[in-house]
């Protein structure tokens, strides 16, 4: 009845249903759009044929087949599989409107079952589409492998799948019991018997027989009476007809699907075609769960393995990467890179994540000491300061292979900053000691051994007496330059030794102004016009103590080397590291500083042979620099006119701005 309801409908509505179709389909993608109307037509004409023998005679050979071929063709068109599908499933929507139009009131219960086997049929003809679409190229697309994927999406163990797949098989060929039989599992896995026990005996012996035979087994009456025994205290139905057909998968037998039905009837060739074909799937669908779940257990262990990996990266207390060698994509980072660079690094390039100012690969790369003729080096151990931190490491490079196989560079890096800050101060410290030795040793030596002798000559009888005030006033002269050198000592020692601890908020130009008031108090300073270009106010530093003794030191010295010209003291905004700051320049208009000795100039510690080979500038310029760097500042010498130093020099300090001005 219900293929005559599918028929009638089919024959009386069918041009309805073609032109409804095809408008359908051509409006649903831009593709079919475009293909000409007639090829439009002959496919529905084709598939509406294919459900008529499909519906009639249990024969999906025809509407398979032309599915396969429409997939081919569609497939090297550059259609997407969801579009082929929307065919079926157009054509799907359309018959159940039909039938429910053809359909009477009293004919509900047989146009409900057309309906079911309506979708039945285009449901499986929308599962076996093919595998030749651009997203599941090269793997076999079928509805065995759509129920894998579904059970694997779902998280269903292979049990959960079989019990899935029986139910689509019963549903199809509409029996009311069934079973499949897995010989890794032991027999029967899964069966609904409907809580009948002579079907589960049945089942279990008709997949012995299945196995045996290694095809598809038919039962009916008499030889399933044969099989079971019936507990005639139990009012059960016995099952009229039972099929058993081979469960393959990639050229095993892997058990048997077995379905049951109370109804008499028997499989056409097609059906018994159909179902051979629904078991392999089930094969196929339980093969790929169980290929799945060892993925996904081995997916866990490596990601467990993974995890504790990176544990123990985390608590080594340095830097660890890894990073492929040919595409320097990091693959791998542990907690304190990850802090330092970024949380979304990983896939990124390491030179431009891990550094700054790289648009191709470092030159200071040790990838080429990794690897020697395709196999990993000892490990290779180097020192680096890293270009975006600015950080000390100690390096630990070598070439590890990967999971997939590649050799990845590893890295290991532990921070040396501190370690490198505090060698640096103890090499500063030994420069120091060796300054105050020499200092000691030889120029306060010279002044005390000139003073000395002074007053030897002094105490001579012979000396005469006009001659002896002199003598005094040299004596004493020595003994002043002794006191300024031991001053300068101390105020370099205080100042290393507090560094910024008491600095204080103070202005420019208030601190410019005293220390051009004590330079004019001398000799020297009162011949020389010293010219201010600032304003006494609206300059805020952060400076200590010894912030006179800078600027003092430099009007001292272009004072001193200014060939008695103007000297100018000027006060221009700039930046210091890239925040706002003051620059205090000293302008003088001497003979300057040669090239190749502006460097001696500042070089903290650096002498030639004693001071006085610097011509006295040394320890006053150390002193600003010394000075300098410790409030935060820094020092530094240019040519008044570019390029000619002879025209004069520019000795300048800079300092961060304090207060309302840090900001601007």
């Amino acid at each position: 009845m219900t293929k005559d309801v599918v028929l009638r409908v089919l024959n009386k509505r069918r041009a309805e249903i073609r032109d409804r179709w095809a408008k359908e389909v051509v409006s649903s993608s831009p593709r079919y759009a475009d293909l000409p109307e007639e090829e439009v037509l002959l496919s529905v004409d084709q598939m509406m044929s294919g459900l008529g023998a499909a519906v009639s005679d249990g024969d999906y050979s025809i509407l398979f087949e032309f599915l396969n071929r429409v997939v081919a063709l569609r497939s090297s068109m550059g259609f997407k599989l969801s579009e082929v599908q929307r065919v079926v499933n157009i054509g799907t929507n359309i018959m159940i409107d039909e039938l429910k139009t053809e359909c009477e009131v009293d004919d509900r219960d047989e146009c409900f079952i057309a309906m079911r086997k309506v979708l039945d049929v285009m449901y499986w003809a929308a599962m076996n589409l093919g595998d030749t679409f651009e997203d599941i190229r090269g793997k076999e697309f079928t509805a065995g492998t759509l129920v894998a994927l579904g059970a694997a999406h779902e998280d269903m163990d292979e049990r959960e799948v079989l019990r899935k797949s029986l139910e689509l098989a019963m549903s199809l060929m509409r029996c009311s019991h069934g079973a499949i039989s897995m010989h890794h599992l032991g027999g029967c896995a899964v069966v609904i018997s409907n809580g009948q026990r002579h079907a589960e005996e049945l089942f279990t012996r008709l997949s012995g027989r299945v196995t045996r035979a290694e095809k598809t087994v038919m039962l009916h009456g008499e030889e399933i009476s044969n099989m079971i025994h019936l507990d005639p205290h139990r009012k059960e139905t016995l099952l009229a007809c039972a099929a058993g057909i081979p469960i393959r998968a990639r050229g095993r037998q892997l058990g048997a699907l077995l379905l049951g039905s109370t109804s008499p009837r028997s499989l056409s060739s097609h059906e018994a075609g159909f179902l051979e074909a629904v078991a392999s799937q089930i094969g196929l669908a339980c093969d790929n769960a169980r290929m799945i779940a060892q993925i996904k257990g081995r997916e866990k262990f490596v990601r467990k393995e993974h995890d504790e990996i990176l544990t123990v990266m985390n608590e080594l207390g340095a830097m660890v990467y890894v990073a492929d060698m040919d595409t320097y994509e990091l693959l791998a980072a542990n907690k304190s890179i990850t802090e330092a660079f970024g949380k979304d690094i990983i896939g990124k390039v390491c030179y431009e994540v891990l550094q700054s100012d790289q648009d191709g690969p470092c030159s200071f790369c040790t990838n080429h000491r990794l690897v020697r003729d395709g196999k990993p080096t000892e490990p290779y151990v180097w020192k680096f300061q890293n270009t975006r931190t600015g950080r000390w490491y100690q390096c630990l490079d070598r070439a590890v292979e990967w999971p997939d196989g590649r050799l990845v560079r590893l890295e290991i890096a532990l921070d040396i900053t501190d370690l490198e800050r505090t060698k640096e101060r103890l090499e500063e410290m030994g420069s120091v000691l060796e300054l105050y030795n020499d200092l000691l040793v030889h120029d306060v030596g010279n002044y005390a051994g000139a003073a000395k002798a002074f007053v030897q000559l002094m105490a001579d009888r012979d000396t005469p007496e006009a001659k002896k005030e002199d003598m005094a006033k040299s004596a004493l002269a020595q003994l002043r330059r002794i006191d300024t050198l031991v001053d300068r000592i101390s105020k370099l020692t205080k100042a290393q030794a507090r560094g910024r601890d008491s600095m204080v908020e103070c202005d420019l130009g208030s601190v410019l102004d005293d220390a051009i008031g004590g330079v004019t108090a001398t000799v020297e300073g009162a011949a020389v016009e010293l010219r201010k270009e600032y304003d006494r106010e609206g300059h805020k530093v952060m400076l200590g103590e010894f912030a006179y003794d800078i600027f003092a030191n430099l009007l001292g010295n272009a004072v001193k080397y200014g060939a008695g010209k103007p000297v100018t003291v000027r006060v221009s905004d700039t930046a210091l590291g890239g925040a706002p700051a003051w620059k205090v320049s000293v302008i003088d208009e001497g003979p300057g500083v040669p090239p190749d000795k502006k460097n001696l100039i500042f070089l903290r510690y650096k002498r030639l042979t004693t001071l006085s080979q610097l011509k006295g500038q040394g320890l006053g310029l150390t002193i600003v620099k010394t000075l300098a760097e410790a409030y935060g500042g820094e020092a530094g010498l240019e040519d008044r006119v570019p390029g000619d130093h002879t025209k004069g020099s520019v000795f300048s300090v800079t300092f961060p701005k304090a207060g309302p001005d840090s900001s601007r």
